[in-house]
């Protein structure tokens, strides 16, 4: 306890010399988390994308990098479908475009996409501390903070992966920053600036989710406006003139890919392909589709498995999918150590003596509602509250900390170990997130005859450097999957300009079908690889011909 005590007073003064440095502070955290980034790809090497959502990311950040918004359909698109991308009325992610400019960002700054993701997220880091000085006092913000540009990075898996939930969380905390800044007795425009720039983040990443986690915010300042009418002049009009351009491009991106400025990717990707729809009291769409795997996908295991949708929802099956889906909302308590969960009572405490409070808790809520009623739900969906949560927490160390005022145990050494377990909870959470690194690159090096041993796509990189090595014009590989369908990974995904890859891949649709993508390319040696029992092994092997293979 002597130990908490002599160290207690140190980190105050320490804090309190950061705190009057905002520009400094906001920096080292932003530095922080990138450094918390780059260590676990220092051990295991630069990222590599796993799931369907990744790749289609990571064509719309390649589209954007060649300075495009779209992409033309492929005269053999019917070759190259994938999961989560359009292939008409263009060639494009169905997602917001927000991820992939962040992506792009990285792939021109560097080579790497994923550097953009860590610039997200240095951003992000930034954009919560400025948030929480709204809000609270300064150095009761930091060391939270500090560790809420950091842990999403590790804990929920933020910095490792190419769909991010940064951005949204740096639209989340622009608004509630700004918001949180109109009590001021002088409010300047760039306040309506910075909500409008908030908005136009949150719309073009998760626009669902972040509206449902910044519609209080638009509450507060209407309460506001009402209380101080120099608000409109200060801050809704400048709002209002900066979000007419953001629509409008909007509108044009929309335009670009779907052909029409109302009507989003999204959109058109469910009409597409989607069997489920986005809130319980949809109506899911049967579809026929060319390839077994999607079938599989969106038949199976969407629908007729029960894995988001169950028909009829009798009311314990509907429990156990809200169950489920809340699961991945506790993820931003884990991000803390638990610490609000085991701080819920002081917490409860705050809300009801500060009404500030309740309204970053309404927030909360609002995201809660959205999450029940969505038959979809992954923890990056709800990034824009991440601000929020991290806003009670630093509540509930406020809390805390007034109640051990005058006990045996002293204000400053209680919130030296709350921060501390939480420190702790990160530099675990760093160690083995870097260790996982370090042993998946150790087992893609197990190879033979040059190729890895797994067939899980984490080795698809490693099967393409294998091709091009053996195709110097360029090379053709066909995908098959046996058994046909049941496959969690599409590995036919392809860049933005799919005839200036050096490997281009395909799906296998039989050999008179082939026969016509390899005239297509006549000049590229064609390979043909099998992906064995749900990634178990795969087979790779060169073949001369659509009909005749050779080992």
């Amino acid at each position: 306890m002597g130990v908490c005590s002599n160290v207690a007073p140190r980190v105050k003064a320490r804090s309190q010399w950061l705190c009057r440095h905002p520009l400094v502070s906001a920096a080292v955290i932003a530095l922080l988390s990138l450094i918390v980034c780059i260590i676990p790809a220092i051990a295991g090497g630069v990222p590599r994308p796993r799931v369907h959502d990744e790749f289609s990311y990571l064509l719309a950040g390649d589209t954007f990098a060649h300075g495009r918004l779209t992409n033309p359909t492929h005269p053999k698109w019917k070759f190259f479908e994938s999961v989560h991308e359009l292939m008409t009325p263009t060639y494009m992610s169905k997602y917001p475009p927000g991820q992939g400019l962040f992506l792009a960002l990285g792939q021109v700054l560097t080579g790497y996409p994923i550097v953009g993701v860590w610039i997200s997220i240095a951003c992000m880091s930034a954009a919560i501390w400025w948030m929480l000085r709204a809000w609270f006092p300064a150095r009761a913000a930091m060391s939270v903070a500090a560790l809420a540009g950091c842990a999403p990075a590790l804990v929920l898996g933020w910095g490792m992966t190419y769909w991010g939930g940064a951005v949204a969380a740096l639209g989340g905390a622009f608004v509630w920053g700004a918001v949180g800044r109109l009590r001021r007795a002088k409010v300047k425009p760039w306040i309506g600036l910075i909500i409008a720039l908030g908005i136009g983040i949150c719309a073009n990443s998760r626009p669902l989710e972040s509206f449902a986690a910044i519609a209080p915010a638009g509450v507060l300042m209407i309460v506001e406006t009402l209380r101080r009418r120099e608000l409109f002049a200060r801050v809704w009009l400048p709002m209002i003139a900066a979000l007419v351009p953001i629509v409008a491009w909007m509108g044009y991106y929309n335009k670009s890919i779907t052909g029409s400025a109302t009507k989003l990717p999204y959109q058109v990707y469910t009409e597409q392909y989607d069997i489920v729809p986005l809130f319980y009291w949809g109506t899911p769409h049967p579809r026929e589709y060319r390839l077994p795997q999607f079938e599989w996908f969106y038949g199976q295991r969407t629908y007729r498995s029960g894995f988001y949708w169950r028909d009829p929802i009798w009311p314990t099956n509907w429990i156990k999918l809200e169950v489920r889906k809340v699961r991945p909302l506790l993820g931003y308590a884990q991000v803390f150590g638990f610490v609000p969960v085991i701080a819920c009572i002081p917490l409860l405490v705050a809300i009801r003596k500060r009404r500030r409070i309740r309204w970053l808790f309404a927030g909360v809520l609002c995201v809660v509602a959205v999450a029940l009623v969505c038959v979809y739900s992954l923890q990056h969906y709800y990034a824009a509250m991440a601000c929020l949560v991290t806003a009670l927490v630093v509540a509930c160390l406020r809390e805390l900390r007034a109640w051990r005022r005058n006990r045996a145990i002293n204000g400053p050494t209680l919130y030296v170990l709350s921060v501390g377990w939480m420190i702790l909870f990160l530099v675990g959470t760093l160690v083995f997130t870097t260790y996982n690194a370090a042993q998946l690159k150790r087992a893609l090096s197990d190879t033979t005859n040059g190729l890895p041993r797994t067939g899980r796509i984490v080795a698809r990189p490693d099967v393409e450097k294998f091709v091009e090595q053996h195709s110097e014009s360029g090379a053709v590989i066909f995908v098959s999957y046996r058994p046909p369908g049941g496959i969690e990974e599409e590995w036919v995904s392809n860049s933005a300009n799919i005839d200036a890859q050096r490997v281009v891949w395909a799906h296998d649709l039989g050999d008179t079908a082939n026969a016509e993508l390899i005239a297509y390319y006549p000049n590229r040696k064609v390979w043909k690889l099998e992906i064995v029992k749900l990634g178990e092994s795969l087979r790779l092997s060169e073949i001369t011909s659509a009909a005749s293979p050779a080992r």
